[in-house]
Parts: structure tokens; sequence; C-alpha cells
């Protein structure tokens, strides 16, 4: 018996080292100034879809120029990581991309920041300090639609996600009030912002969830039942939507939003205009 438990522990251990993780490859893909990775996504033929920020002019991989401050340089890889096209997007500012995601027509969707004004590729200027910047690229990189998102403040993308019906969900960090895009003022000095958008970057609604301190959005995500689990983290003490204080300096904060297509339809601005004509036919004839 001892020795079957001996040989089942050898075997045991044997297995763990066997599956310990080694490095396949790496890559190390830059110009001369900084680059800056921020996301990456496995696309349909095994490579690799990068997204991040660049200062570099053309140097080491990187084959355009700089278009102002930072830019989004988009990379395609095959399965090894060998560069298979590149792209560099931005204006004559700071353009930050902080997601990306593969689309089920082959191209990609890319999502961010940006304050700068109409300039190199961007073709709205900015609202404010900084807006939510969405671009729609085709399978090779070039740009098939973009949406400029945002209010007169600092309003900050930093997640992407596809829905069901073809549009997507954006999250992101807001201080604007109601101003530009944004139709819900701020609770505090920073609040989560959630917007859904159509398959070619119209608002359908938005919703500014919030406290009276600083909450800072990081992630969305889909759920199984057609809402969003929405996380980040937050100082805020009870105010606005937030139901529990602080338990320190900083706690993590998740909100879980239903699928509530009745709320869906307040939201939306073309109800808001049929409400508008309900009040002002309440006006006129009493």
């Amino acid at each position: 018996m001892k020795k079957l438990l001996l040989l089942t522990g050898v075997l045991v251990l044997t297995l763990t080292i066997s599956f310990a993780q080694e490095i396949e490859w790496q890559k190390t893909i830059g110009g001369i100034d900084s680059d800056l990775l921020n996301s990456i996504q496995q696309t349909a033929d095994g490579g690799f879809i990068l997204a991040g920020m660049s200062l570099s002019n053309i140097s080491g991989d990187k084959t355009e120029n700089n278009t102002g401050n930072w830019d989004f340089w988009i990379i395609k890889t095959d399965v090894d990581g060998n560069i298979q096209w590149q792209n560099t997007i931005g204006g004559n500012d700071y353009d930050q991309p902080n997601a990306i995601q593969q689309t089920p027509d082959g191209g990609y969707i890319v999502g961010g920041s940006s304050d700068s004004n109409i300039s190199g590729e961007k073709t709205e200027n900015s609202n404010g300090l900084s807006d939510f910047w969405v671009l729609k690229l085709d399978n090779t990189g070039n740009i098939q639609w973009q949406q400029v998102i945002g209010g007169s403040g600092d309003d900050m993308l930093v997640s992407i996600q596809q829905t069901a019906d073809g549009g997507y969900v954006l999250g992101g960090s807001s201080d604007s009030n109601i101003s530009g895009d944004k139709t819900e003022n701020s609770y505090g000095l920073s609040d989560y912002w959630i917007v859904k958008i159509d398959d070619t970057g119209n608002v359908q609604w938005q919703q500014t969830i919030g406290g009276g301190g600083y909450d800072v959005f990081r992630s969305v995500q889909l759920t199984v039942d057609g809402g969003f689990v929405i996380g980040g983290y937050s100082d805020s003490n009870i105010s606005g939507n937030k139901t529990e204080n602080s338990n320190g300096f900083h706690d993590f904060w998740i909100v879980k939003t239903d699928r509530d297509l009745l709320w869906l339809v307040f939201l939306h601005p073309a109800f808001q205009a049929i409400k508008q004509k309900i009040v002002s036919v309440h006006t006129t004839f009493g």
C-alpha cells in the first residue's frame, strides 16, 4: 500500500512538472520612441490583433510616422507573432486605445479616448477635454466608420463589447455634466458611463452611474440574461446610485444591470422626442 501511495505521488508530481507553462515564442515590436500595448485578442485565423499607443515615427517595426502626440497603433500578427499589417491612427493630440475585438465580418472594433480635434484620421472635434473614440476597421485595418462621443469634461473609454443586435456597449469613466452627447449630470468627481451604440456608431442609450466621490470604471461584460455586469473601483459613500459606504479608501464596486427593455425605451432619444410631444399636447389642451 505504501509503495502504491508513493508511486501515485511520483506520478502526480511528474504530471505537474510536465504541464508547467513554457514559452513557445515571444516578440518585441516597436519603434524608436515609446510604444505601449493596451489590448490583445486572438483572431479567427489563430493570429492576434494588438491595440496600443505609440509616439514613434518610422523606425524599427513602425512603418508610419506619428500623427500628433500619442496615436492608436493597431497591429495584426500571424499565429507566430509575425506582423501581417499595421495601421497608425490618430489626430494632432492625445489618442489612447484601450480595447479591441474582432467582429463577425472579420473586421475589428477598437475603442479608446481622444482629445484631438479634426486632424490626421480624426473627423470630428473634441467635445471637451477627452472623449470616447470608437472606430470600426475592416479586415486589413482600414477605417470604415468612426464616432466621437463625449461631454465637456474628461470621458475615458476603457472597455467595449459587441451585443447580440450587432451594436456595441461602451464603458468608461466620465466627469462631464450635461453637454455634447452627455444627457445626465455627474454625481461626483467621476462616474461610470455606459453607452450603447448601434452597428454604425449611433448612440441608442446611455446611463451615468456613480456616487458623490471618485468612481473609476474598468470593465463591462454581457451576461447570459441579456444584461450587463459592470466593474471598477470607488471611494464614494452612500450617494447617487451608491447604496453602501466605502470600506476604506477605494473598494471594488460591481453593478449588475438587467435587460429591462422598457427602461431602454425610456432612455432612447426617439422616446424622449415622443414624450416631449405628449407633454406639448397635454399643455395645449389642458
